[in-house]
């Protein structure tokens, strides 16, 4: 079994073509990877040699030819090279460390934002320059900035370690007057505590936890390096000239470091090799401490009080349990009783408090909000495709239009904007305007049979969010409208093979985004009140809605009307599509451009033909057929069907197909989508005044859907009736039977004649008004007599007519 190709990251690929890793995304920006593997614990693309450009695939080669390698490969799995400078770092004068490390910080904010696409290059060029001023307190060129930032990162080689000090010195570095010791690079054992330094904020001055580390790394390095054999003299003779040329801070003198050495190291091996021993607790054992310690128990109530009674105001929670006195009265005691402002809060006690408070603030408003305001994922969008999902969101735009109200006069409103986007290229498809105060199933319906007819159905599937696009209501149905609902056109999306995937959050919407910038784009429209219309006020535009709802003004002269705003909607996204708007997910190209840069030309999309676009409309269900046939139901609606073909499929599952533009007939396939047949739809009949004919329909149609089961009955029932032995019984007790049998026969046909006859009487009497004892109801002369009477009252009603 052949092994799999190796894969090689952007990094890799620069360091061995000596190029900058910007310069390698970019020539790998058209070439989607193959793949990912795991860089320093963070999840890195990567591609195989295969896969690469044919451009990089050259020079990979070419380079390794010129070095005498067998393969491309060779060349980007050699270990990368280190930049060192002419100078080792631990003899470098200490004024040339000081000025390293201050372009260090000057230089960390534009080197952080190379590789950030949505922070245009004049911005970076303005950050750097403002970061140089602030920390050598004398502007340069950007060109000189430019200068030192080319040569950071040639010295870096792609590897991004920018916190190794060496890549800032000057290349005049100078030594120091007196060196301290051989260099620290001439020792290899030693080399990770360099590397520790350079790690630290300032290796000139490092705080006080940088020392404590770099003690027990020194620690550390000893028990290792004693663990192999070593003489544990030799080593540690070693590792103090390691320390005095590389940490010139921790003592003045070699002496001095000894003594630190082995107190610090008889500390830390007698309690257990604890790093907490190692702390200098120089500070915290002098005894002078300006103010008390805050207590857990303050701090609890402090905290408590803040979230739970003060919406997260410090100010507030301290004055009021001060008040109450429900604080400590040694930390009441050293602080004011009356400062100068009710709002005042000492900031020691606020800067102890204030993390937690904002951040059990959000979860005190609930989960949602803690979720908004916590750590979110950042999503790598470069396996994505142009139409491999789309999206779509509504937002009520900040625009008034006008629009008929059928009384004669107009409505102003904003209505509902509903726009369909690509996901990878953030490209707006299509839109719909829905001149309503909520959209509803039908709009959605619309939208996306027009969207996926022009560009065609998605690779993947669609990604919406939840609420109104996977509420209940519209999966079951809505009670006031006709089942055309978004719910019925996704289960017959779903049957192509398309997946539906809902946000919970906006953050995690891409359409969010479009939305925002296509609401920028209609400031300055007539009609635009703001993105807050109850606070910012257009007092102007206010002004006009009150004339034109009181017809003193005609709308025509202050806003769009429907056709106008569509229209004008239309150009706003076109200019939209054609803007660069320098994000991660487009990179700096147009919505326009990258739907055609990032469209995977092996894979077109599906375009349903005509014969197959009722997929885009139609409901199909799988159903269990019951005893009263096909029943479908959309909220409290109802649709039945049943024939005869139904009737034999009862507690089989079948695929109904449902076509809400002809509800009246129902297509009916099983499982396997074979074996078609059509069922007319039930109607529901009157209660009380159904006519004949409708009632016998709906009753023939019930007797078909049951008469399968009483002929499977009668033919079982004949097939396998129990056999019974003869009974042979004497002349006179058969003629006694047969008597007593024609006799029953004889009371039962005269007693349902009687029943018949008083059941004619009460019609008739009912009919005259007429009360009818039922002793007068037994005779047979009633009956006659109440239909002569029926006549004559006829007659008489026509003749006075």
């Amino acid at each position: 079994m052949n092994a799999p190709a190796p894969q090689f990251t952007a990094l890799q690929i620069a360091r061995a073509l000596g190029v900058k890793r910007q310069a390698a995304r970019r020539a790998l920006a058209g070439t989607l990877p193959a793949g990912q593997v795991m860089v320093n614990g963070n999840l890195a693309s990567a591609w195989p040699f295969s896969a690469l450009p044919a451009s990089l695939q050259e020079m990979l080669t070419a380079k390794a030819q010129r070095l005498g390698l067998q393969t491309s490969e060779q060349l980007l799995c050699a270990p990368a090279k280190h930049w060192e400078p002419a100078v080792p770092i631990s003899e470098v004068a200490q004024h040339c460390l000081d000025k390293a490390v201050k372009l260090q910080r000057a230089l960390a904010g534009i080197l952080s934002l190379q590789e950030d696409q949505t922070t245009a290059a004049a911005d970076r060029e303005r950050i750097g320059l403002d970061d140089y001023r602030k920390e050598f307190s004398f502007p340069i060129t950007a060109r000189h900035l430019h200068r030192l930032v080319d040569r950071t990162l040639d010295r870096d080689g792609g590897a991004g370690e920018f916190s190794r000090l060496e890549l800032y010195l000057d290349n005049l570095a100078r030594k120091h007057a007196a060196g301290r010791g051989v260099p620290l690079s001439a020792n290899a054992d030693f080399r990770e505590l360099q590397e520790v330094v350079a790690t630290f904020t300032n290796p000139a001055a490092p705080t006080q936890g940088e020392k404590q580390y770099l003690w027990l790394r020194a620690f550390d390095l000893r028990e290792e390096l004693t663990a192999t054999g070593r003489k544990p003299k030799k080593v540690k003779n070693s590792l103090l000239k390691a320390l005095f040329s590389c940490a010139p801070f921790l003592a003045a003198t070699h002496d001095a470091l000894r003594q630190a050495f082995n107190r610090k190291y008889a500390r830390w091996i007698a309690n257990d090799q604890n790093a907490g021993t190692l702390a200098d607790g120089r500070k915290d054992n002098s005894g002078f401490h300006r103010a008390p310690e805050l207590t857990a128990a303050d701090r609890d109530a402090l905290i408590a009080h803040a979230v739970l009674n003060c919406d997260g105001r410090v100010s507030q929670a301290w004055r009021e349990l001060g008040e109450r006195g429900a604080l400590s009265e040694e930390l009441l005691g050293y602080y004011l009783s009356n400062p100068a402002s009710k709002s005042h809060c000492p900031a020691r006690i606020r800067d102890a408090v204030k993390y937690e408070v904002a951040m059990m603030d959000d979860i005190h408003h609930g989960p949602r909000q803690d979720k908004l305001n916590g750590a979110h994922l950042s999503r790598d969008w470069s396996a994505v495709a142009s139409m491999d999902w789309l999206c779509a969101d509504d937002a009520t735009l900040e625009v008034y239009f006008y629009a008929p109200d059928g009384k004669g006069w107009f409505t102003l409103m904003r209505g509902q904007f509903l726009v369909f986007i690509d996901v990878r290229s953030l490209c707006v498809l299509g839109f719909a305007l829905q001149p309503e105060r909520n959209y509803n199933a039908r709009t959605i319906r619309t939208l996306i049979t027009r969207v996926c007819d022009e560009h065609g159905l998605p690779r993947r599937g669609f990604y919406f969010e939840r609420g109104i696009w996977k509420s209940s209501r519209l999966l079951k149905g809505d009670a006031k409208a006709d089942p055309s609902s978004w719910g019925e056109t996704e289960l017959g999306l779903r049957s192509l093979g398309l997946e539906f995937r809902h946000s919970k959050l906006p953050r995690s919407k891409p359409v969010e985004r479009v939305i925002g910038a296509l609401q920028d784009l209609c400031e300055g429209e007539p009609g635009y009140v703001g993105r807050d219309e109850m606070h910012e006020r257009f007092e102007r535009v206010q002004k006009a809605k009150l004339e034109v709802a009181a017809r003193k003004a005609q709308p025509s002269d202050h806003f769009y009307s429907l056709d106008e705003w569509v229209d004008r909607l239309e150009e706003i996204c076109n200019r939209y599509n054609s803007t660069a708007q320098n994000g991660k997910m487009t990179c700096d190209l147009s919505p326009d451009e990258a739907f055609v840069k990032f469209t995977r030309a092996a894979d077109p999309v599906i375009k349903l033909p005509a014969s197959c676009r009722y997929l885009l409309a139609s409901h199909k269900r799988p159903l269990k057929v019951t005893s009263n046939g096909i029943t479908l139901r959309f909220g409290k609606q109802a649709f039945n069907y049943r024939d005869e073909a139904t009737g034999r499929l009862r507690g089989k599952t079948v695929l109904a197909w449902f076509n809400p533009e002809l509800p009246e007939i129902l297509t009916v396939t099983d499982m396997n989508r074979e074996n078609a047949f059509c069922v007319e739809r039930s109607q529901d009949v009157p209660a009380m005044d159904c006519s004949e004919e409708l009632l016998g329909q709906e009753l023939a149609r019930i007797e078909a859907h049951q008469s399968y089961a009483r002929v499977r009955y009668r033919m079982l029932k004949s097939k396998f009736a129990m056999p019974f032995r003869r009974v042979i019984a004497d002349a006179a007790t058969a003629e006694l039977g047969t008597r007593m049998e024609a006799e029953r026969s004889r009371v039962a046909a005269a007693r349902s004649q009687e029943q018949r006859q008083q059941g004619k009487v009460r019609k008739l009497s009912r009919g005259l008004n007429m009360a009818v004892s039922d002793r007068a109801a037994r005779r047979p002369e009633t009956a006659p007599a109440l239909e002569r009477l029926t006549e004559l009252m006829n007659e008489v009603e026509e003749e006075t007519t």
